[in-house]
């Protein structure tokens, strides 16, 4: 029952009643494997709320996506859930929790190619911003902030500073990226959650 709730929010009538079903038949074989299953702390359960939910969770694919990231990026990027965007901070790539765009094994494809274009951000140095060669009156650094952040704050509408720049950038990034890698242009028909 305390699991429920999070399941409603995830799941049709027709997935949570073949979930419950599954529950159902772990309690004929142990109750304490049916407990684990439906709270979801067994591998069993995670991987039948995956099913249930259709497309493809960023947890299955999250180990081989951070090894793909690293070889591009040449250093320890590591791939976190971000929600239903795709995006990075320059040291970490933020994908979306699930894909379910498609419905077959295109939706992990997308996933690579998420990877490839939020890590070329970082490969092909996007947020490497050196503002003492820019001429400008660039506020002081705060603490721990990116050189990126410190020069959107030196604009009058940092927000739409933000928007252009990111705009600019990502068209320039996804041609280098299929120009770098090849094969990557035969995905860019997919329609890809980003930001």
């Amino acid at each position: 029952a305390r699991s429920l709730p999070e399941l409603l929010g995830t799941m049709d009538d027709a997935a949570l009643a073949h979930f419950v079903a599954e529950g159902l038949d772990w309690y004929a074989q142990s109750p304490r494997q049916a407990e684990g299953f439906l709270r979801m702390e067994s591998k069993s359960g995670r991987e039948a709320v995956d099913d249930a939910q259709g497309g493809e969770p960023l947890r299955r694919v999250h180990r081989a996506l951070s090894l793909y990231a690293r070889a591009h990026c040449g250093s320890l990027v590591s791939v976190r859930p971000g929600g239903s965007t795709a995006f990075t901070d320059g040291r970490h790539l933020y994908l979306p929790d699930r894909i379910d765009q498609f419905g077959d094994e295109r939706d992990e494809d997308a996933y690579w190619v998420l990877t490839a274009l939020s890590a070329g951000f970082i490969e092909f140095c996007s947020l490497d911003i050196d503002l003492d060669k820019i001429d400008g009156p660039w506020p002081a650094p705060r603490p721990e902030e990116m050189a990126f952040d410190r020069m959107l704050r030196g604009f009058d509408n940092p927000s739409i500073a933000r928007a252009l720049f990111l705009i600019f950038e990502r068209i320039r990034v996804e041609s280098t990226v299929c120009s770098t890698y090849p094969v990557a242009l035969s995905y860019t028909h997919l329609t890809l959650p980003t930001s």
